[in-house]
């Protein structure tokens, strides 16, 4: 039974010049009938009529606050921390403006929260050009080391699957912008080092992500240079969680090397990919979380069955 006065979430959605996509975003907000949201609008330098029709679709929803926060174009971390900064809610939430939440999203985080939890990160149905596929990030997470050496080995984080207590959040700070790609990576590492937290991973689909075809090279390159940066960032923090530290190293650089070099065949740079993915299976080439996350799937596709 729902409490008299319910906490209110403050969800955060960043946007620029997504007028294509922002009004289903916008849409799968108001329809959650939580009583009290506040939806803040980050627009990073819009030139089109992103506001104007995210405004149109929020404007009957009278259980949903909607403020605009504009700002000239700085990015994404920049735009996420201008609605950090603006939240007034006991919860906050981040969905990007391509992205969508399902039904019962925000009932389901906060019976969660109700019970205890600091940090709830729901699975996602991730939409693409070659279809469906149903992610439970629970399922990516080792529980058997600490979670911050779990995420630093694999992230099964997803920023528009995530709510947070905004306690919390204060403790961990803002999204890094110096930092030209995986700010949110960054974050979350922060966040899992913060001790006694309650980290929820349930199963339920409750969001889904868009998958676009191919990458640009640039953006590539900024991802490749931010993950290798944050490696040296938390490294020395949270290396000495395992039981051999030294491997973590090699390990974390062999991951990175190997997803940017998957990115890197995506966008053309075939060399390049090839090179990143060889040079990375050889400097670690036991991939442990990817076996048990694929263990994980497959035991899910016996059971339903």
């Amino acid at each position: 039974m729902m409490a008299a006065v319910s906490p209110r979430v403050s969800v955060i959605m960043p946007c620029r010049n997504d007028e294509a996509t922002i009004e289903a975003a916008v849409r799968s907000v108001v329809t959650q009938q939580w009583p009290d949201t506040e939806l803040l609008l980050c627009d990073d330098g819009s030139t089109d009529a992103t506001i104007a029709r995210a405004r149109r679709v929020a404007a009957g929803a009278t259980h949903v606050a909607v403020r605009v926060i504009t700002s000239p174009r700085r990015g994404a971390a920049a735009a996420r921390n201008a609605g950090l900064d603006a939240a007034t809610g006991d919860v906050v939430a981040f969905l990007d403006s391509d992205d969508l939440w399902l039904d019962g999203k925000l009932a389901t985080c906060m019976q969660l929260v109700a019970e205890g939890a600091d940090v709830v990160a729901h699975g996602e149905e991730w939409r693409g050009p070659e279809g469906v596929r149903a992610v439970r990030y629970g399922d990516m997470v080792d529980r058997t080391v600490p979670l911050a050496l779990s995420v630093l080995r694999l992230n099964p984080f997803s920023t528009s699957a995530v709510c947070i207590r905004r306690t919390v959040v204060e403790r961990v700070g803002r999204f890094d912008e110096s930092l030209p790609s995986a700010e949110d990576y960054d974050f979350w590492l922060r966040l899992v080092l913060e001790p006694g937290l309650d980290v929820r991973f349930p199963d339920a689909m409750l969001g889904v992500y868009t998958l676009r075809a191919g990458s640009e090279s640039s953006r590539v390159d900024a991802r490749h240079a931010a993950m290798l940066a944050i490696g040296e960032r938390f490294l020395p923090r949270i290396a000495p969680l395992a039981a051999v530290p030294a491997f973590e190293g090699l390990r974390y650089r062999s991951r990175i090397r190997i997803a940017s070099g998957v990115r890197y065949l995506g966008s053309g740079r075939r060399v390049r990919g090839a090179l990143l993915v060889v040079g990375g299976l050889l400097q670690w080439p036991w991939r442990p979380e990817i076996v048990r996350y694929a263990q994980a799937r497959l035991k899910r596709t016996a059971v339903a069955a």
